[in-house]
């Protein structure tokens, strides 16, 4: 009986790990998913062209000047607002980071929580197919991921605690 309980123990401990495996499924370093079959609620983010690109270069080089910032977000979150003025402050202090809120709710929901935070730096999308929170292993929000212009991930996590700090590191 005693083995019994054990090996039920066992069981459960690599189920639970197994789980957990999968739902992380990016990794740093490696290429992220690409937003496909998304509704744009504004239009997409566009990199400047080298020339007007501070320190000039190709578009095609990734520099930890251009990086895309991905917050997942659900508007009825009860802290949406502040994270979306976080969102606000980061790209307002790092002036080549976009960001792409990305919302899994109809545009005429997500819309008037985003709106007055859209610009040339910041765009929205809606996964209206609900295709790519699990292609990002999105199982909590807010949740986001910084990727560069290869679309390698470079940072992942909650978006309150992106600051700064981290964006420096992440050359």
């Amino acid at each position: 009986m005693k083995y019994f309980f054990v090996a039920i123990l066992l069981a459960a401990g690599a189920f639970a790990g197994l789980r957990s495996a999968h739902a992380q499924r990016l990794i740093v370093g490696e290429r992220a998913p690409e937003l496909k079959n998304v509704t744009w609620i504004s239009p997409p983010p566009k990199l400047p062209p080298a020339a007007e690109h501070p320190r000039g270069g190709s578009d095609k080089k990734p520099t930890a000047e251009r990086v895309t910032w991905l917050v997942f977000i659900h508007s009825q979150n009860g802290g949406i607002r502040q994270q979306l003025t976080h969102v606000d402050t980061v790209v307002d202090t790092n002036p080549n980071l976009h960001a792409v809120i990305v919302a899994q709710e109809a545009v005429d929901v997500v819309s008037p929580v985003v709106s007055m935070h859209l610009n040339a730096r910041v765009t929205a999308a809606t996964d209206t197919h609900k295709r790519i929170f699990p292609a990002f292993g999105v199982q909590y929000v807010p949740f986001s991921v910084v990727v560069d212009t290869k679309n390698r991930v470079l940072w992942m996590g909650n978006p309150m605690q992106l600051n700064d700090n981290v964006i420096s590191k992440l050359s």
